[in-house]
């Protein structure tokens, strides 16, 4: 059976939200450098660039924003 669009984007929306979790918990300084290199390693042998950059863009432009807002 062929995979729809529905089927795309959740697809797409579940990467993003664990890509996107570590992440955060990286710049929010919850997660330390050692688990976060095990994660890493562990994804990024088989994990959708197309997403990681969406992530990835969005979270260096935030933290960005946020430093030189003063927030």
């Amino acid at each position: 059976m062929c995979k729809t669009l529905a089927d795309y984007h959740e697809e797409y929306q579940g990467l993003y939200k664990q890509y996107d979790s570590i992440v955060k918990k990286q710049l929010s300084l919850s997660l330390d450098s050692i688990r976060a290199k095990k994660y890493w390693q562990e994804i990024l042998p088989s994990a959708d660039l197309s997403v990681l950059a969406d992530v990835l863009a969005n979270a260096l432009y935030c933290a960005g924003h946020e430093i030189l807002s003063g927030k």
